[in-house]
């Protein structure tokens, strides 16, 4: 993202709101609870499993929910977050096409295997690296409006 528009208000809102405070990535299946929060449904699974007594907390306004209550999905969310998802694959499928002098100028990558150099990061090109994609994601996805 641009300095300008990674700092302007309306993007950190849209990200803000377009993000699971559980895991912090792109929402995935986003569901919500009789509070009003929403989460993706793995992230409520794996809290419904650390759960006591039958009851959950929400992780944002600490209010206790029945584990066992069927959780809402919230399709306009889901449909936003897609949209955004793809739109990101495709855009990172075209620069990875288009954009060689980016290939030519490798970066070192702390996920992807060691080279010769040794120096314990290996070569990557962002839109190839499988194990730093969800840390790609999340730090280069333009928003637009």
């Amino acid at each position: 993202t641009s300095p300008n528009l990674a700092n302007s208000p309306h993007y950190l809102v849209r990200k803000q709101t377009l993000t699971c405070p559980v895991c912090l990535d792109l929402y995935r299946d986003p569901h919500l609870l009789p509070c009003g929060h929403n989460f993706c449904l793995p992230c409520l699974r794996r809290l419904k499993s650390r759960s006591d007594h039958g009851r959950l907390r929400c992780p944002e306004c600490r209010q206790s929910h029945r584990s066992s209550a069927n959780w809402q999905k919230n399709f306009k969310l889901a449909n936003i977050a897609d949209s955004i998802r793809r739109r990101g694959q495709s855009e990172r499928s075209t620069q990875s096409r288009s954009d060689t002098s980016l290939r030519a100028a490798q970066v070192h990558c702390d996920y992807c295997p060691e080279d010769a150099s040794g120096d314990g990061k290996g070569p990557c090109d962002g839109a190839g690296c499988v194990a730093a994609e969800p840390y790609c994601l999340r730090s280069s996805t333009v928003l637009e409006s």
